[in-house]
């Protein structure tokens, strides 16, 4: 705006109108900050009430007064499709961290939130944590990360014919047209390798791109393949190949109140 003010002045424009228009430059200028701040204020509220909305409805009850109750959130969700809402791909795995911190003392409230709207929860103070695959260096900065408190199998999901009753490795997807489920992490198993993948938007689609020749393997947990794609499994319409694992970890905020002390009595109950 300023450089149409600039621009009326050298070019003769009078000065009496140069200086209404700089006034209302001035004042949309104002107009304009004070929206980006109230919208600002109105996605932040938003992304809190989406917190409070999305709890799992499988959360701990705190029946022990003397539990102390801790926010966690579950980044690693996906879009059912067709309606049916979204899902944690750590349904197995949640319950048996609520079953060990529980026995440290704590009680566990669930959040389904994908990974960004999850940290900025939680560097906000709505949250104290979250569950992830990545222990990847620069968490550490931020948080207090767990000893692995479970593993998750990884399989990869093909037509019969592209079965391998050994197993796959990654390096073999190299050769197939690979896809993963929007909102899962396995993409950094693939781009760190420079194998290229397409992103499936629900668990509905598995099925139907498989077995329509547009991919020639999802890459996946096996506890979700047994749900969304049960019935093609049950008729051997599709198999699942083993690839791998990976170990999941708990991550509390360093400015979470005695963040060390959860991690540290995780870990002492963990084998």
């Amino acid at each position: 705006m300023h450089g149409i003010v600039w621009h009326l002045q050298i070019t003769g424009f009078p000065k009496a109108a140069s200086s209404i228009i700089r006034r209302l430059v001035f004042i949309l200028s104002i107009a304009f900050c004070c929206l980006t701040g109230i919208f600002g204020s109105l996605e932040t509220a938003q992304a809190q009430a989406q917190a409070q909305d999305a709890s799992n409805s499988h959360n701990t009850t705190c029946s022990d007064e003397t539990a102390r109750p801790l926010r966690i959130a579950l980044p690693e969700i996906v879009d059912l499709g067709q309606g049916a809402g979204v899902a944690s791909l750590f349904d197995i795995e949640k319950t048996r961290l609520e079953a060990i911190l529980a026995e440290a003392g704590y009680c566990i409230r669930f959040y389904l939130l994908p990974w960004l709207r999850a940290d900025n929860q939680i560097k906000n103070g709505a949250l104290d944590g979250f569950v992830s695959t990545q222990n990847i260096g620069w968490y550490k900065r931020d948080y207090f990360i767990s000893a692995p408190f479970a593993e998750i199998d990884v399989y990869v999901l093909t037509n019969p014919e592209k079965f391998a009753p050994e197993g796959y490795t990654y390096e073999d997807l190299a050769e197939l047209r690979v896809a993963i489920l929007l909102g899962d992490s396995l993409g950094f198993e693939l781009s760190g390798r420079g194998i290229p993948y397409t992103t499936l938007p629900a668990t509905a689609n598995l099925t139907r791109f498989l077995q329509a020749g547009r991919v020639d393997a999802v890459l996946g947990y096996k506890a979700l393949f047994e749900k969304s794609a049960a019935d093609a499994l049950d008729k051997q319409l599709l198999r699942m190949s083993y690839i791998g694992k990976r170990e999941l970890y708990l991550m509390i905020h360093r400015e979470v109140g005695q963040a060390k002390s959860i991690i540290d009595g995780l870990n002492a109950l963990l084998p």
